[in-house]
């Protein structure tokens, strides 16, 4: 599968799939990504936190399901690895319809995206989280 590349007003969404983040972090790398031309969108209930996780898997979960279906979304980003991400790739509703897009992360998101591989055949980047 051959992915779109990215251009200025492209739609990236921001995820936190896994460990919570520095806000302060977040917002300066927001302001670099717009200042390079994208357009972003992340849910607002990012920045919960649950122990050591971004929230309850019911939201981190939501959230992943949401971005990766979007279809107007070009490129998937998320804010900081850690663990997490793995205890959401089993609860994966079966009905799930992913919309071909870029995903990069890295550190435990790495398994999805080996996920996304498998599951779609989607080629994603191993590369730089947001905060």
């Amino acid at each position: 599968m051959r992915l779109k590349a990215l251009k200025k007003e492209s739609l990236l969404a921001i995820a936190a799939p896994a460990g919570p983040f520095e806000r302060k972090h977040f917002e300066k790398a927001l302001k670099l990504l717009k200042k390079a031309g994208f357009r972003l969108t992340y849910r607002k209930d990012i920045f919960s936190r649950q122990d050591y996780l971004a929230g309850n898997d019911r939201r981190r979960l939501s959230e992943l399901q949401q971005h990766l279906s979007n279809s107007k979304v070009e490129a998937l980003l998320f804010a900081r690895g850690g663990y997490g991400t793995q205890r959401l790739l089993p609860l994966l509703k079966p009905s799930f319809k992913f919309s071909p897009k870029i995903v990069v992360g890295m550190s435990d998101l790495t398994v999805l995206l080996n996920f996304l591989w498998k599951k779609f055949k989607t080629p994603s980047l191993y590369g730089p989280l947001v905060a």
